[in-house]
C-alpha cells in the first residue's frame, strides 16, 4: 500500500479590468469608446460611423445585468492604478492525492499445478491550482487490474498455462462545480444551458486587448475496460518444443465529454469602435460591459462515444532441435480484430 498527500502553494497572476473599467470609465484607456445604438448606415446597411461615449464613460443604465453577474467569477485588480498589466495576483493551492494497493497471492494446489492472483487498484485526485475560481478543474482517476493465472502439468511432456486478466481505467476530468452549482442556469442567459450535471461550470469569457480570459473548464468523462483470455500449451516431442495458444480480448472504450459544452462568449472591442477607425478606437471591456459579444458558442450535445472492440488470436511455435549446434524456428501466428 502507498499513499501520497501533496500540497503545493504559488503565486500566480493575471491581467483584469481595473476597478474604473467595471464601473465603466475608460479615460485611462487611448482608444475612444463608441455607443454602439449611435451607429449611421448607408444605403448597403454598412456602418459608416458612430458618436463616442462623453468622457470615455458608459453610464451605469447601459450596463448589461448578465455580464454583471460574471463579476462574481471574474476578480476585482489586486493592484490600484489604471495599468491592466499583472493587476491582479493570488495563492494558489495545487493539491494530489494519490492511493495505491497492491496484493498478490500465489497457491501450490499441488505438485502438478499452481495457481497466480494478483490485484492492484489505483486512486489518484488532482486539482491544479488556478488564477480564477472559475478556470478550476478536478481529475479523478481511479485504476483496477486483477489477473488468475494457472500452470499444469498435464503429463511429463506436456504443460498448459491459463490467464485471466482484466483492466479498467476511469478518469474524470470537470469543473469544480460539477454536480454541485449549475451555473449556466443561475446567469439566465437565454439558450444557455447546462447539458449534464457533470458540465456545470462558468462559461468561457474570451477577452483580448491585454485582459486575461477566464471560465470554460470542459468536462471529459472517460471509462475504459478490457478483458482477456489466454491459454498456452507447451509440448515437448523429441527435438521439438511445440507451443500452441490462443487469446480473446474484448476492449470497451467510452468517453462523454464535448468542446464547448459550458459555453462560451467572446469579444473583440469591435462593437464599441469606430466604424470608420476599427483599428483605433473600441476596447473589448467596454464591449463586455455593453453584453455585445463577437461571437457566442455552446455545444447542442455531449459527445458520448462508447467503442467496442473484440480481438482473436491463436499462435503455433516450434523450436526444433536439429543438432547440438542448430536450432530452428518456426512459427505462425492469426489475428482477427
Amino acid at each position: 500500500f502507498e499513499q501520497l498527500r501533496d500540497r503545493l502553494t504559488t503565486q500566480a497572476n493575471a491581467s483584469v479590468a481595473t476597478d474604473a473599467m467595471r464601473a465603466g470609465d475608460f479615460s485611462s484607456v487611448s482608444n475612444k469608446i463608441y455607443d454602439p445604438l449611435s451607429r449611421v448606415y448607408n444605403s448597403a446597411g454598412v456602418p459608416t460611423s458612430a458618436t463616442p461615449f462623453p468622457d470615455n464613460k458608459i453610464p451605469a443604465s447601459r450596463f448589461n445585468a448578465i455580464a454583471l453577474k460574471f463579476f462574481d467569477y471574474y476578480p476585482k485588480a489586486s493592484v490600484a492604478g489604471s495599468s491592466i498589466v499583472r493587476n491582479y495576483y493570488t495563492n494558489t493551492l495545487s493539491t494530489t492525492d494519490s492511493d495505491q494497493f497492491n496484493q498478490r497471492v500465489d497457491f501450490i494446489e499441488s505438485s502438478k499445478s499452481n495457481w497466480f492472483g494478483r490485484y492492484s487498484w489505483g486512486d489518484d485526485t488532482a486539482a491544479p491550482g488556478s488564477v480564477f475560481d472559475a478556470n478550476k478543474t478536478v481529475s479523478v482517476a481511479k485504476v483496477k487490474q486483477a489477473v488468475l493465472s494457472n500452470t499444469r502439468i498435464l503429463s511429463p511432456a506436456v504443460v498448459n498455462e491459463a490467464r485471466f486478466a482484466w483492466g479498467q481505467f476511469h478518469n474524470d476530468l470537470v469543473s469544480t462545480y460539477a454536480n454541485k452549482r449549475n451555473i449556466q442556469s443561475e446567469l439566465g442567459v437565454e439558450g444557455l444551458f447546462a447539458l449534464t450535471p457533470l458540465g456545470y461550470g462558468v462559461p468561457a469569457i474570451g477577452l483580448t486587448q491585454g485582459l486575461t480570459s477566464f471560465g470554460g473548464p470542459t468536462p471529459f468523462i472517460t471509462r475504459d475496460d478490457t478483458f482477456q483470455w489466454m491459454d498456452n500449451i507447451s509440448v515437448l516431442k523429441g527435438n521439438h518444443f511445440i507451443k500452441i495458444g490462443g487469446e480473446v480480448r474484448r476492449d470497451r472504450y467510452g468517453q462523454l465529454g464535448t468542446l464547448k459544452s459550458v459555453g462560451e462568449f467572446d469579444f473583440d472591442g469591435l462593437s464599441t469602435a469606430n466604424p470608420a477607425a476599427y483599428t483605433t478606437s473600441g476596447f473589448v471591456f467596454a464591449d463586455y460591459l455593453l453584453g455585445l459579444p463577437s461571437q457566442a458558442l455552446r455545444a447542442v450535445a455531449m459527445g458520448n462515444a462508447m467503442l467496442r472492440r473484440s480481438v482473436y488470436s491463436g499462435y503455433i511455435q516450434d523450436d526444433w532441435k536439429v543438432s547440438q549446434k542448430l536450432t530452428l524456428n518456426f512459427g505462425m501466428r492469426y489475428d482477427v480484430t
